[in-house]
């Protein structure tokens, strides 16, 4: 079984969709042009990649919107349309893409797995290893075997 998630996290070289096309009807009569969509896309991207907010395990989709000078309903719609996400997907990717990067670190080995799950932004072990498995489709156990003992998985 492969230990590869299939949904990994939006990265700064991910392409963002510039097209108004495919926009909601929802969002019809927003104010963002597809040019500002864009542009907030990358940099919420750059934002999550550089400043790691997702640690945070009170993370609220006001906060970031906050931090980037949006209103709510602005940032929610540049996820929708040009991430192809919800706040809770985007930010659970980076959560997990996190925890696996320490899973497979051969010098947090001693770490609980639980204490890597908080460490990652999560709040409790079930709301991680359901995320855990939705994104990697195995377990946290399991995928830190995996890292550390190719051999034996």
């Amino acid at each position: 079984m492969s230990a590869e998630s299939p949904v990994t996290p939006v990265n700064a070289s991910s392409p963002i969709q510039s097209s108004r096309i495919n926009q909601p009807a929802k969002y019809e009569y927003s104010k963002l042009t597809s040019d500002e969509l864009t542009a907030y896309g990358e940099k919420l991207l750059e934002y999550l990649e550089r400043k790691k907010p997702y640690l945070d395990n009170d993370l609220k989709l006001q906060d970031i919107a906050d931090t980037m000078g949006l209103p709510s309903y602005h940032l929610s719609q540049i996820i929708n349309t040009q991430l192809n996400r919800n706040f809770y997907d985007l930010i659970n990717s980076y959560r997990i893409e996190e925890a696996k990067r320490q899973l497979s670190d051969p010098d947090k080995h001693d770490l609980k797995i639980l204490a890597i799950a908080f460490e990652a932004g999560f709040n409790s072990k079930s709301a991680f290893n359901v995320a855990f498995k939705k994104y990697t489709n195995i377990t946290p156990s399991r995928y830190r075997q995996s890292q550390l003992n190719p051999m034996n998985s």
